[in-house]
């Protein structure tokens, strides 16, 4: 006679064999096809120049931080204490004209989290640290499972008795609320565009779903594109633009941002037959040249998507 299925022991949940949260990772997107386009060459070989330049960049200024920590170093060991911050300078001469280079030296708040290889410096040379806690581990409820009510009315039943025998403290469970934020999509800006082009003007814009790509009155194409605002260490903001040269818009409308990146500091409008460069970037005076098409409103831009009706000649 064929032996009889037992039932599976459910497996007794304990502290040490509750699983840890994974995030899954999202899956791949599908690969876009290829298409043939003129200067993807040129555009490579800049991103090589500008690759090098950041590597040579970080050669200096690994030598300027390294110059930095001995200064500190050395005047920590004659004060026998912490040494202070201080601002390093450097002045150089170009064609007559004396120019003085700043940097902000710094010493790293004491309750800023170290460096694996800080840690191991520590450690070899017997410096004492200490750990803090900076996310508590806890035990929740597997999402999976918190939104089915059968389910969560069985653990409160179980937790009630366990409760009622004095097993475990009444305020064991605590609910925490969840919380929501509005942010913007994909499609957030183009609306913006569509609900702000004044009517009176007239004209049209039309979106392209995939691309976002917007074809203004059926005469030109436009992407909008924002950038923040980065203060420099003498108080100067700095932008970085990165446009569209896949898409190649007929004119790109760049919006900066202000010193709090909370509002709009003014508008580009850079046409592509003028402006070819993948990124640009912008300080808060750039010269004639990207200047001409700086603006403070987008009157201008709307004006480009104006119609005027024809009168019939009598």
């Amino acid at each position: 006679m064929p032996k009889a299925k037992t039932a599976a022991t459910p497996q007794t949940i304990t502290l040490g064999n509750i699983p840890t949260i994974v995030t899954a990772k999202p899956p791949k997107k599908a690969g876009n096809p290829e298409i043939v386009m003129q200067g993807i060459a040129d555009l490579t070989a800049i991103d090589r120049v500008i690759e090098d330049l950041e590597d040579a960049k970080k050669a200096v200024d690994t030598k300027v931080r390294e110059a930095a920590n001995k200064m500190l170093l050395d005047e920590g060991c004659v004060l026998k204490r912490r040494p202070g911050n201080f601002h390093g300078i450097e002045t150089e001469v170009v064609n007559g004209v004396s120019l003085t280079h700043s940097v902000s030296i710094e010493l790293r708040n004491s309750g800023a989290a170290l460096s694996e290889e800080a840690i191991r410096v520590a450690e070899e040379f017997k410096i004492p640290t200490e750990e803090k806690v900076s996310v508590s581990e806890t035990y929740i409820i597997n999402p999976d499972y918190s939104q089915n009510m059968d389910v969560m009315q069985k653990v409160v039943d179980a937790l009630n008795a366990a409760i009622s025998s004095g097993s475990v403290p009444a305020d064991i469970l605590q609910f925490q609320p969840g919380s929501k934020k509005t942010v913007c999509i994909d499609t957030t800006l183009p609306a913006v565009a569509l609900s702000t082009l004044p009517q009176p003007l007239g004209g049209t814009v039309r979106v392209d779903p995939t691309t976002d790509l917007m074809t203004v009155s059926d005469e030109f194409t436009t992407s909008i594109v924002i950038s923040r605002s980065c203060q420099m260490l003498n108080g100067g903001l700095r932008w970085k633009l990165r446009l569209d040269t896949g898409l190649r818009p007929d004119i790109t409308v760049a919006i900066r941002m202000d010193e709090a990146n909370r509002g709009v500091f003014d508008y580009y409008l850079l046409p592509s037959i003028d402006i070819s460069m993948a990124k640009l970037r912008l300080r808060e005076e750039n010269g004639f040249f990207l200047d001409a098409y700086r603006f403070d409103s987008l009157d201008s831009f709307f004006y480009l998507a104006a119609r005027t009706q024809v009168r019939m000649a009598s």
